[in-house]
């Protein structure tokens, strides 16, 4: 519309110079100036038909050459509107002699101040388009008229500080050329003219300054066409877009206009701006047809990282690992409806993109593309993206993403992003129904097929001024046959045959072009779908990998956005679960969360104010037989405050229930913790069996059949404590303190006071039920070795002290039991133990040290004033001997089995019994009564009861592998008996070899000796009633197996 107007408006200006012309020869018979002024001002406005006001002078001379001079003329306007054109002054002269012979030569034409007004209303009329119509019916009325002068010759042409200005209304831009200038040589018919032109050029909105040179030579055919040749353009560009310290874009060509042809020929086209270098060259089509021209064009090689380190030093080049190369070179093609590129080539660095692209419609804009590309590795320019500052949704040009009209493909060798490289990739991108769909294909390594989605709406909002957006986005990916590449952070390594599934959406928003495009996280929801099977998740804890192979994985996550979310949190409601089928101990897995996250990326926030986590287990999760774990509970959690609480926790596994709760916050680089722990009811013998599938037996069936803890625990980097730990055991009540110095391998110190602790309860039961079964076996058979804990106790790391009070161990009652334990690398130390013992005072001390294969030991015992009789009454039901005792060992041993123990015993043992009493016969006959065989009457009460007193019994005994070597014996029993001994036993053979001479004062000594096993010896008696009657009145033994060491050693 621009160039029509000009073109028409130069035709304009030549009709009024014709004009003028002429009206100076009929001038040359009117000399009355104001009637002149009066009919000139009339005829342009019968020619214009527009107002036309003379505001300035208007002279005339005719001598010596006829010279018009109009100053200030307004074409056009009125109060409400610019006028079209206004001339601060118009001068024309021409030669007076010619004119005698019908011949107008004019002398100059000069045009100064010239201010044009092109205005595009809001209807879409131009302002000049009145006066336009009128001028081209002027022009033909002026050209048939006969009395025209034939010849016209003009010897200069002179436009100076002329402006024209370009005004849409629409949206109030505004284009200006201003300090036009234009200078011709002379004209005339036959001869090629030579003119020069300039003017600068703004464009108000866009910021953009320009100034262009044109110099050439016009050369007018025969047929009236034009051919402008000879003539050179130079232009340069510049405005408030350009860099800091950069110079204006600049142009030049060689310019040839063929008026005959039509067409327009731009040759050695060449442009620099910011360093780069460009060719070209253009070829227009006819002009008469339509707006069309094609061409070529090359930008030269240059280096992109060097104008950015000029122009932009805030981008972070040194870690750019390109940009070292560019260059563009493709064919064009356009006309008044679009451009084409065809051949297109770009390089960048090893970068190469190929293929053609088109825009039609300049109106309403469609594109169509078709592009192919090398290896594309995005990782290397990622820092051109890390300004420093945060993106806005005016980083995103929305609006033109809402006018976006078009479709094409691209296709690239491969694209790597974030390490990750994606090979054939093909993108198709398409409008439809005021969306913009795309769709990828792409190859993974370890995926068969990659593929994903996209519909984008971009629009406004209600008030017409706002853009809004929306999406929807969706991912597919299938593993190949050997499953998904390996996912591993270091610990955690997942691996399997399946396929994954990830959808997003985001609903419709506002996007202010100055507001944050991180807020789009607040309308933000989706889900993530993994399905796996055939694969092993590996874990590597401390060292040690814990394998879970699977048939089958199942993963689903979804979130969607809050209400009321802040303008720094985004808020999500979330739901996470978890399924799978396990092929070892986990053969069922499930577990979910749900609940709101808070979450603020920017700077790594993430809170929330219960999430409900539930998960359940199963499968042989501790033996061969299946057995489940369940658990749930609230979890809370704060990044910012460093804290992290779970409440009611309530874990079921082993038929077991445990409740807790617990809080753990990081202060200063160190994490602490505490909470409560609590064990309502535990079945010990069931867990142990659900455990191992081993029916534990003991001598009291109903023992571990019943526990219960509860304590209160704090935790941190370094320590954990239970505080208030308080159960039971079978009904034996517990409490104390732990604390656990180190987390891994902890050193446990403690403090424990128990009530009544009968071990015997959980000792195996013997092969008969009682002692007295014991007693009846003929044989008694010998029980197995059992391999000590070494490892057990290898691992112990103990430091405390323990209270019991009352500890039993094969029916031996200790009252008030204390020691202090120390235990650590293989060293156990069982110090200050003391107590009382049927009376006695117990003071004990034991040390072990574990080795690779075995345990040595050390025992110091000491009891003093120990009552004999009540010890052996619980032993054996039976007062065997009585009198106050006091008992040392210091014994040692070393050994793999608890047999060893006993074979491996050296030392020295000491006993010593005052003031008592034995008895070792009569127990199991009632008093006065007949036997069945005979008439023979069985002993009285008084005979049952007859005990033999003495004065003090002292044994003292060397010990070597297990055997007792009698080193003194001696029984007082004054004034009847004095007995002394020698001889041995072993407890790892199980044979006795003694003997015992017991001196009387009334008959003969009598030697006894008891030979064979200890389990069951067998004692040899002198013969003769006198002797007999000696051993059973005062001695009371048998003359075969002697019960009290059998109910000793069994």
């Amino acid at each position: 519309m621009v160039r029509r107007s000009l073109v028409l408006f130069l035709e304009f200006c030549a009709i009024v110079i014709v004009v003028l012309a002429i009206f100076l020869f009929w001038a040359s018979y009117y000399v009355d100036t104001d009637e002149f002024r009066e009919r000139f001002v009339g005829m342009l406005e019968q020619v214009t038909g527009e107002k036309v006001t003379l505001e300035g002078e208007f002279n005339i001379a005719l001598y010596p050459t006829i010279s018009l001079e109009i100053i200030d003329l307004v074409v056009g306007g009125d109060g409400d509107s610019l006028p079209l054109a206004k001339f601060n002054n118009l001068q024309v002269s021409a030669r007076l002699m010619p004119l005698l012979s019908e011949r107008l030569e004019l002398r100059t034409i000069v045009v100064e101040g010239m201010v044009v007004n092109l205005v595009l209303g809001r209807d879409g009329i131009l302002n000049w388009q009145k006066l336009i119509d009128n001028q081209i019916a002027t022009y033909s009325k002026y050209s048939d008229k006969s009395e025209s002068a034939r010849i016209i010759s003009l010897d200069g042409f002179e436009v100076l500080s002329a402006s024209i200005v370009f005004r849409d209304e629409n949206d109030s831009d505004a284009y200006s050329f201003s300090g036009i200038e234009l200078r011709t040589g002379e004209i005339a018919p036959g001869n090629d003219i030579s003119f020069s032109a300039k003017s600068n050029f703004s464009w108000q909105n866009g910021a953009v300054k320009s100034d262009f040179i044109l110099k050439g030579v016009l050369d007018f055919s025969q047929n009236g066409h034009i051919l402008l040749t000879d003539s050179n353009i130079y232009a340069s560009v510049g405005g408030d877009f350009l860099p800091e310290g950069a110079n204006p874009g600049e142009i030049t060509a060689s310019l040839v206009v063929d008026g005959d042809k039509r067409s327009i020929f731009l040759d050695d086209v060449r442009m620099r701006f910011l360093g780069v270098r460009a060719e070209a060259s253009l070829k227009s089509g006819d002009w008469e047809d339509n707006l069309s021209a094609q061409g070529h064009i090359k930008v030269r090689s240059f280096v992109p990282a060097d104008i950015l380190l000029r122009y932009f030093p805030n981008i972070p080049i040194s870690e750019i690992k390109g940009l070292q190369s560019s260059s563009f070179t493709s064919f064009f093609k356009v006309n008044d409806t679009g451009i084409e590129l065809n051949q297109l080539q770009a390089i960048v660095d090893d970068i190469s993109v190929q293929g053609h692209f088109k825009i039609e419609d300049f109106q309403h804009p469609k594109s169509s593309f078709s592009l192919r590309a090398t290896d594309v590795d995005l990782d290397r320019y990622l820092p051109l993206f890390r300004t420093g500052t945060p993106f806005v949704w005016g980083d995103f040009y929305l609006s033109f993403w809402e006018q976006f009209n078009g479709n094409g493909n691209v296709l690239a060798s491969s694209f790597t992003v974030l390490d990750q490289k994606l090979t054939n990739v093909r993108l198709t991108v398409d409008t439809e129904s005021d969306a913009i769909k795309a769709d990828v294909v792409a190859g993974f390594h370890g995926v068969r097929d990659l593929s994903g989605n996209a519909e984008f709406r971009v629009g406004v909002n209600e008030n017409g001024k706002v853009p809004t957006f929306a999406a929807n986005m969706s991912l597919r990916a299938k593993s190949s046959q050997e499953g998904f590449p390996n996912v591993d952070t270091g610990t955690l390594t997942v691996r399997g045959e399946g396929s994954v599934g990830l959808t997003l959406s985001v609903e419709r928003m506002d996007c202010p072009p100055s507001e944050r495009s991180i807020g789009v996280l607040r309308h933000l929801s989706g889900d993530v779908e993994l399905v796996l099977g055939n694969g092993e998740i590996d874990y590597i804890h401390d060292g040690i990998m814990y394998a879970y192979p699977y048939t089958s994985l199942d993963l689903v996550t979804k979130f969607m956005p809050r209400n009321g979310n802040g303008t720094e949190h985004f808020e999500f409601d979330t739901n996470v679960s978890v399924k799978s089928l396990g092929t070892k101990r986990v053969r069922n897995f499930s577990a979910s969360l749900s609940g709101p996250i808070s979450t603020s990326v920017e700077r790594n926030y993430l809170m929330s104010r219960g999430l409900l986590a539930k998960t359940n287990i199963s499968g042989p999760l501790f033996s061969a037989q299946n057995s489940r774990f369940n658990g749930s509970g609230l979890i809370r959690f704060d990044t910012d405050e460093n804290r992290f609480d779970a409440s009611e926790i309530t874990v079921r596994t082993l038929e077991t229930t445990i409740r807790g709760n617990s809080q753990f916050s990081k202060s200063n680089g160190t994490v602490t913790g505490k909470g409560r722990l609590e064990i309502p009811n535990a079945n010990v013998r069931r867990m142990i069996f659900l455990l191992s599938k081993f029916a534990i037996k003991t001598k009291d069936p109903k023992a571990l059949s019943s526990a219960s803890l509860q304590a209160d625990f704090i935790v941190n980097d370094t320590e954990f404590r239970l505080t208030n730990l308080e159960g039971q055991l079978d009904g034996m009540t517990f409490n104390g303190n732990v604390v656990g110095h180190g987390l891994k391998n902890p050193m446990l110190a403690f403090s424990l006071a128990a009530g009544s602790f009968d071990l015997d309860r959980y000792l195996p039961p013997s092969r008969s039920l009682s002692i007295k079964g014991r007693r009846e076996e003929n044989v008694l058979p010998k029980a197995p070795p059992v391999d000590l804990p070494l490892t057990f106790l290898r691992m112990l790391r103990l430091n405390g002290k323990a209270w019991f009070e009352e500890f039993k161990l094969a029916k031996i009652r200790a009252r008030g039991l204390s020691a202090v334990v120390e235990a650590d690398d293989g060293r156990i130390h069982i110090s200050k133990a003391t107590g009382k013992v049927h009376g006695g005072a117990l003071t004990a001390d034991w040390t072990g040290k574990v080795g690779k294969n075995n345990l040595s030991t050390h025992l110091v015992l000491h009891v003093e004033d120990l009552q004999s009789g009540s010890l052996l009454k619980d032993m054996f039901s039976r007062e065997y001997i009585r009198g106050e005792g006091d008992i040392d060992f210091d014994l040692i041993s070393f050994g793999r089995t608890d047999d060893e123990i006993v074979a491996n015993l050296d030392g020295k043992a000491w006993a010593r019994i005052r003031n008592g009493s034995f008895k070792f016969t009569g127990y199991d006959k009632p008093a006065s009564k007949v036997s069945r065989h005979n008439d023979t009457m069985l002993p009285s009460p008084k005979e049952v009861e007859r005990r033999t007193s003495f004065h003090k019994a002292v044994g003292e005994f060397t010990v070597k592998k297990g055997s007792f070597k009698i080193d003194k014996f001696r029984l007082e029993a004054p004034p009847v008996l004095q007995s002394y001994g020698q001889g041995y036993f072993s407890l790892p053979d199980n044979i006795i070899d003694m003997t015992i001479r017991n001196d009387f004062v009334v008959v003969p000594s009598v030697t006894l000796q008891l030979q064979g096993k200890l389990s069951d010896p067998k004692v040899h008696i002198p013969t003769g009633e006198i002797l007999d009657k000696t051993v059973r009145n005062i001695l009371s033994l048998p003359e075969k197996s002697f019960n009290f060491l059998r109910d000793l050693f069994q």
